[in-house]
């Protein structure tokens, strides 16, 4: 939504620029590399990619890391590095979503964990109980074998348990427990949702996410998308802005203001 409404020119792309806002929504920051000509004017702009970039000791200056292990360093003044603001240092942006990062780790724990569940099977998780006197070796080593196969790789296991002796109820499976009732998958991946949703700051409707215990419509979603152009984008397309104050005024760039109806 960032790059709604960008007006490029000739030095900074809108490809450019949409890898930069990406950077400043994942990472907290975006880097700009400012190519100058012989007489120090700048005639481009580049998108650096924000995961190599490392700041050095030198004030002003900064590296990139290649696929090789690498440095790249620029010189004083060649990148231009936008951050948000973190209380506890200036040398790097801090994301405003690492709150939910707990949150996210767990919505994707549960997922695993059920995944696994039925990619296992329906006989997932059982004791296979045998009393049977009459039982040979040979049957009994070929029932081990089928029951330790029908595990999948990292997922639940079953057991084979042969106690001779008895003829009533001479076979039982019993199962371990039903997981599918007792994970509590759906009430995990609400709340986590809800922590995710909230630390990026977005409406649920603008995320298609329908609130629970809601039986009707999102609401007026024009309303929803304007307070949240207000509150949200354009602050952040305010901080991207700062690139002007690098570039010359003939090659200012800018974004269109969105009409937004009355609240």
């Amino acid at each position: 939504m960032v790059m709604r409404g960008f007006n490029g020119n000739a030095l900074l792309s809108r490809r450019d620029m949409k890898c930069a806002v990406m950077d400043y929504n994942v990472f907290a920051n975006c880097y700009f590399q400012l190519v100058r000509n012989f007489y120090g004017e700048i005639i481009g702009v580049r998108h650096l990619q924000a995961v190599n970039m490392r700041r050095l000791k030198d004030a002003g200056r900064y590296g990139m890391l290649t696929t090789t292990g690498q440095l790249v360093e620029f010189a004083a003044g060649e990148v231009v590095h936008i951050l948000n603001y973190d209380v506890s240092q200036k040398i790097y942006g801090q994301p405003g979503y690492l709150g939910a990062i707990q949150s996210m780790l767990l919505n994707e724990d549960a997922t695993l964990f059920r995944r696994r569940y039925y990619k296992n099977g329906a006989h997932v998780g059982y004791i296979f109980y045998s009393t049977a006197a009459g039982l040979e070796e040979q049957t009994r080593a070929r029932i081990k074998k089928a029951i330790e196969e029908s595990k999948g790789i990292g997922n639940f296991k079953n057991m084979f348990l042969h106690i001779g002796g008895a003829d009533k109820d001479a076979i039982q499976i019993k199962p371990v427990g039903d997981f599918s009732t007792k994970d509590d998958l759906e009430k995990i991946k609400n709340i986590s949702r809800d922590d995710i949703i909230a630390a990026h700051r977005m409406p649920p409707a603008l995320a298609a996410i329908i609130p629970e215990n809601q039986t009707g419509s999102f609401g007026d979603i024009e309303k929803i998308d304007a307070v949240y152009q207000r509150n949200e984008i354009a602050p952040v397309r305010e901080d991207i802005l700062e690139i002007n104050q690098y570039l010359p005024n003939v090659a200012q760039v800018s974004f269109d203001t969105v009409e937004v109806p009355t609240l």
